[in-house]
């Protein structure tokens, strides 16, 4: 391998590490808007039960869903947060170590929990829908 094909590899890798740091805190916007968006439909359903409604839905599930939904916008915001102060920190030249190495994974794994726990809502919610006869 000659320099040049070393040293268009390594500018390759440095350009996927950067593009991999953006492309987490838009995931995390992404999931915030998701279980937002989640949450105004199921207070938007609420608003139109009524008495008659053939359809119930426990109110401990409901509970359950929208803390959930919830629960996941705020640990997105942490993230998002965090990001944003890792992104500041590089840009003036004094990184945290541990947070500039560790970014990617921790918005992956951030991602992964929020998305979770948002089909774990969903599920609660599906699960626990009654018809009345």
């Amino acid at each position: 391998m000659s320099l040049n094909d070393h040293q268009s590899r390594t500018d390759f890798e440095k350009w996927n590490y950067e593009l991999l740091k953006e492309l987490g805190p838009l995931a995390l916007r992404f999931l915030i808007t998701l279980n937002a968006g989640g949450f105004v439909i199921l207070l938007t359903f609420l608003g139109g039960i009524n008495r008659n409604s053939q359809f119930v839905l426990p109110l401990q599930s409901l509970k359950f869903s929208l803390s959930l939904m919830l629960g996941s916008i705020v640990f997105a915001f942490l993230l998002l947060i965090v990001s944003y102060i890792n992104a500041g920190m590089n840009s003036k030249g004094s990184p945290i170590k541990f947070l500039s190495n560790s970014i990617i994974g921790i918005n992956a794994l951030g991602a992964l929990i929020s998305i979770l726990a948002f089909a774990f809502a969903v599920l609660a919610l599906v699960l626990s829908f009654e018809i009345r006869t």
